[in-house]
């Protein structure tokens, strides 16, 4: 959306955001724990995924556009969609740890909107996911953790 291709948003306190180095240890990590408690949810238009997708390799990424996730038409499907990736023998009380959801997407714009509406709309999402962004989206993981994704 237009939001993502001009400045660095402001929107989510610190708490709310995942550094680049922070995701590429857990993506990185052997722990089968770690790896699968981890959902990553891709917010840009399909075709933007198609130029650019260091994560396409991972089992648990997502692709919903932030426009569907503000849809309130889509909210049954979207809420199956991300609750079903939830692995099924997870112990919901085990507050230590809980499932991560990751909001991608070019600058760190439309990941940030998508959480606060996650927040305010999926409740249901919200008590099972820590939801964060990734700060700087994959401008900055091209910048820090992998040159040749490209920017666009």
């Amino acid at each position: 959306s237009a939001d993502d291709k001009g400045e660095h948003l402001k929107i989510l306190d610190a708490s709310c955001r995942t550094k680049v180095d922070q995701l590429n240890s857990k993506l990185q990590s052997k722990s089968e724990k770690e790896h699968k408690n981890l959902l990553l949810l891709d917010v840009r238009n399909p075709v933007e995924l198609s130029i650019v997708n260091p994560f396409k390799n991972e089992q648990n990424l997502l692709n919903i556009t932030l426009s569907d996730i503000k849809n309130p038409r889509k909210k049954d499907e979207i809420l199956k969609t991300i609750l079903d990736k939830i692995p099924e023998n997870k112990n919901n009380n085990d507050s230590f740890n809980s499932s991560q959801l990751i909001c991608l997407c070019r600058k760190g714009n439309d990941s940030q909107l998508a959480v606060k509406e996650l927040q305010n709309r999926f409740p249901e999402i919200a008590e099972k996911y820590v939801v964060t962004d990734l700060e700087g989206g994959y401008t900055e993981w091209s910048k820090k953790i992998d040159g040749s994704v490209p920017l666009y």
